[in-house]
């Protein structure tokens, strides 16, 4: 066998690397960063596993949420310092404190974003904060499939395509499986954003990015508790160009999981859409409010057992879906995105993006100016 999907379709989810009895599928990294399988036909028996289980070429079961959300952790600490509303930092409490794990992404040594599996408290901290790029799955399915085997209580959390890739690979429902999918705009690679790290700061040792504040989208770079740079979402050219939908992985434009129909037990992402006119939240929104989908029974138990440490406001389902693009449709590609892909290969990211985010760019840059 040469190809499992069509490169452009192909997510990256790893669930055939996961899942070939003979280990023939490598996956490496592209020019551009992402990551595609890539067969040994010398090693490959044509047993089509990798083809049955590629959520690309069969569409996992999707479901429309029981209801909608929102929601703040009680934690003061954690609401401040995770993302959104900190809800998944709830989860991930819950579960590890009944000696479960929990698998999510975490950015470890040379800005490598990757997904661990979690089984201690203080381990917690390594989950915070979206990372804004494609995570490695490497061998998580089946160490996940391990977990569930020992009777683990396990928790998954990941972009859809990630949590469509699991379900495939595991081809059943556990009882003890929690899949918790975050609603994604898109992924760049994550050598974009080393490129661009080293653009900005040089070869100063960095050992933690932010891509979130207080006032929204921005991208901070720390070394040892110190911030080297600092910059808002839109003067900045790799979250400018996040923003925009300039360098996804082709098949975040055509995503079958962007839909108000969602693949896992529960959902987690920015109440973009709460209608704070019509009823206004218990408490004070100071660090964001986030948007939770209960999809499955098994999402609605689990988010039951975390109800005391949540502030919790059923909403209107159409409400909490109309308002976020990303329930609605894939992200629309920018109309230099191919331009960017040429340059970002040739001559770096720094040009790439300089060259295809010019007007956007200037347009920031005056609205700043004149204080808006």
């Amino acid at each position: 066998m040469k190809e499992i999907c069509k490169k452009d379709d192909c997510t990256g989810c790893w669930a055939c690397f996961n899942s070939c009895p003979q280990s023939s599928i490598e996956m490496k990294m592209d020019e551009y960063g992402f990551y595609f399988p890539i067969i040994d036909e010398t090693r490959c028996i044509n047993c089509n596993l990798c083809k049955k289980i590629c959520p690309s070429i069969t569409l996992q079961p999707l479901r429309y949420p029981k209801k909608a959300l929102a929601a703040i952790s009680k934690n003061a600490y954690d609401y401040r310092t995770a993302t959104s509303g900190g809800i998944a930092t709830s989860l991930t409490k819950k579960i590890l404190s009944e000696n479960g794990v929990v698998y999510g992404a975490v950015m470890g040594e040379n800005l490598e974003v990757y997904h661990e599996r979690i089984t201690l408290l203080d381990e917690t901290e390594k989950l915070k904060g979206f990372k804004y790029v494609q995570s490695l799955i490497k061998d998580c399915f089946l160490s996940v499939k391990k977990d569930l085997f020992n009777g683990k209580r396990v928790l998954f959390i990941g972009t859809p395509c990630q949590c469509a890739g699991l379900r495939s690979f595991l081809r059943r429902d556990y009882k003890f499986l929690y899949v918790c999918d975050i609603i994604c705009h898109g992924v760049p690679s994550i050598k974009m954003l080393n490129d661009h790290v080293r653009d900005v700061v040089g070869e100063r040792e960095v050992n933690k990015i932010t891509f979130r504040d207080k006032e929204g989208y921005c991208l901070s770079i720390f070394n040892c508790g110190k911030c080297e740079y600092k910059r808002k979402g839109f003067l900045d050219l790799f979250c400018l160009g996040f923003l925009k939908g300039l360098f996804f992985r082709e098949s975040c434009y055509a995503c079958k999981y962007a839909t108000g129909k969602r693949i896992g037990d529960l959902t987690l992402g920015d109440f973009w859409g709460f209608d704070y006119k019509k009823e206004r939240f218990p408490v004070e929104i100071r660090h964001g409010l986030s948007l939770i989908l209960v999809n499955t029974k098994q999402g609605e138990a689990l988010l039951s057992e975390c109800a005391d440490d949540l502030i919790l406001m059923q909403r209107d389902i159409g409400e909490a879906i109309d308002g976020n693009h990303q329930l609605n449709a894939p992200s629309s590609k920018h109309k230099n995105h191919d331009k960017f892909m040429k340059l970002y290969s040739k001559y770096g990211f720094k040009k790439a993006a300089d060259k295809t985010l010019f007007v956007e760019k200037i347009k920031h840059w005056l609205l700043v100016k004149l204080g808006y």
